[in-house]
């Protein structure tokens, strides 16, 4: 084996344009986010209000579920704005994992508050005359609301890459779904006359939410834990690489995610020439940023 290892850092174009238009990207996501937190602390003490005075478990149960959304998307907007800090000598990747600890903490709070849900879901079963009936009409028009007012805070966040944004955004979906559950079991209960619908309709929400928060804490962990963001493009950059003029073999492959939106490459080639190294290294960058990879190191070697 002859030939000198070389080492290439390379700064992909997307990584550019990110820092390019990133001040004004950054100053929409909070804006959107601190939206989304005046939303849910408002329409939570609403919710307090009128699950109380509807009889409805649905509505009390959500309404503790709000209350959580908001205090946990102040956290989340805290660790927005420290994930956007430039890398420094300590932190030589910056702060982007913060935004996957944050979206850890929202489903962990989540989890917990799910778990606040079922003791209250439970009581209503067990002792359904404490709210024998409930206030259709009433249950009707919070839930046209809650409607209006989830769909309109999870359509600003809508299509962001960051993990972070993800989460908010499908754990406002999942509001979402959950009033126009409730909106359903209320026309059900006007016809019925069924009211326990409205208990097994809070019992569906909880069971929904606690699904979404563990399905996100996964795709966190996956993050944290530095597993290769996606095999199949994985396998395709591979084949890529051998595929070009030269390349013998590549080893020591390394894939992995800074925040589930930005990817980390590195791996090992041998080559015939090493004259043909620059053409190789070249080539290769020009196709990463395809799948996300914002910073790559290319080691060549002559084998």
């Amino acid at each position: 084996m002859g030939g000198e290892a070389k080492f290439s850092k390379e700064k992909n174009a997307c990584k550019q344009v990110h820092a390019h238009f990133g001040m004004a990207h950054n100053h929409k996501k909070s804006s959107n986010l601190q939206l989304a937190i005046g939303l849910n602390l408002g329409f939570s003490i609403a919710e307090f209000f009128f699950g109380t005075l509807f009889s409805s478990a649905a509505i009390s149960a959500d309404a503790v579920h709000d209350l959580g959304d908001a205090i946990l998307l102040t956290i989340t907007l805290i660790l927005n704005k420290l994930s956007k800090k430039k890398p420094t000598s300590v932190m030589s990747y910056g702060y982007k994992r913060f935004a996957a600890l944050g979206a850890l903490l929202n489903a962990g709070v989540i989890l917990w508050l799910s778990y606040t849900m079922a003791i209250s879901v439970y009581y209503e079963f067990t002792f359904p005359h404490v709210h024998p009936y409930v206030n259709v009409p009433g249950l009707m028009i919070v839930s046209i609301a809650g409607i209006l007012v989830n769909l309109f805070a999870a359509a600003r966040l809508y299509g962001s890459k960051n993990i972070l944004d993800r989460t908010v955004s499908l754990h406002l979906i999942e509001d979402l779904l959950g009033w126009i559950l409730t909106f359903i079991t209320s026309v059900l209960i006007s016809f019925s006359g069924l009211h326990i619908l409205d208990r097994v309709a809070s019992l569906c929400i909880l069971l929904f939410i606690s699904w979404g928060a563990i399905s996100n804490a996964w795709g966190v962990l996956k993050i944290l834990t530095q597993r290769a963001p996606s095999i199949k493009n994985l396998n395709k950059i591979k084949k890529q690489i051998l595929a070009i003029e030269g390349v013998l073999k590549i080893e020591n492959i390394h894939f992995w995610s800074l925040d589930g939106a930005e990817h980390v490459f590195s791996a090992r080639i041998f080559v015939n020439d090493f004259s043909k190294s620059v053409r190789i290294r070249k080539e290769i960058s020009n196709f990463l940023p395809e799948f996300q990879i914002v910073d790559s190191t290319i080691e060549i070697l002559e084998k």
